[in-house]
C-alpha cells in the first residue's frame, strides 16, 4: 500500500479525545439499540478506535 492511500492510527488520548467518551458512545449505541457492522473514529487523519 503506498503512503497516499494509507491509514496511519494513533491512541484517542494523543488526538484529544479520552478512551472513557469512545466507550460512552459505543455504551449509549448499544443502550439505544442501533445495529452497525463495524466501526472506524478518524481524528486529525488517523484512526484512534476502530471495531466489528
Amino acid at each position: 500500500m503506498n503512503n497516499e492511500n494509507q491509514l496511519y492510527r494513533s491512541t484517542s488520548e494523543d488526538e484529544g479525545i479520552s478512551s472513557k467518551a469512545i466507550l460512552s458512545f459505543l455504551d449509549a449505541v448499544e443502550e439505544e439499540n442501533l445495529n452497525y457492522i463495524s466501526f472506524m473514529l478518524v481524528r486529525n487523519d488517523k484512526v484512534i478506535a476502530e471495531g466489528a
